[in-house]
């Protein structure tokens, strides 16, 4: 998705998958590239795990990608995304929001 989305990896082979980690020590990057991905994707699949986008890139929600536990995990990032737009000190600090969503 970020080779795609992100000019900070656009031409990258996906051997270099490792290069993501750099999101990690680099909020300014991590949130750029958040905002670049949602404005490629879209907010909904964005938000979306690999784990869910590659079952519907299968065919396996295709037809139903509504299903309850789809909605518990878009649900989960939907909460984690409210807390973050709650204040703006949560775009600039390093406070994390987690929340326990029941594997698919």
């Amino acid at each position: 998705m970020l080779r795609n989305a992100c000019s900070h990896f656009h031409g990258q082979s996906t051997a270099q998958w490792r290069n993501g980690v750099s999101l990690n020590n680099n909020l300014w990057m991590d949130i750029d590239c958040r905002h670049q991905s949602q404005n490629h994707y879209g907010y909904e699949a964005y938000s979306l795990s690999p784990d869910i986008l590659l079952m519907l890139m299968l065919g396996l929600g295709v037809n139903n990608p509504y299903t309850a536990d789809i909605d518990r995990y878009k649900l989960g990032i939907q909460w984690i995304k409210q807390q973050i737009d709650s204040d703006s000190r949560y775009l600039t600090d390093d406070t994390r929001f987690w929340v326990s969503i029941p594997a698919i």
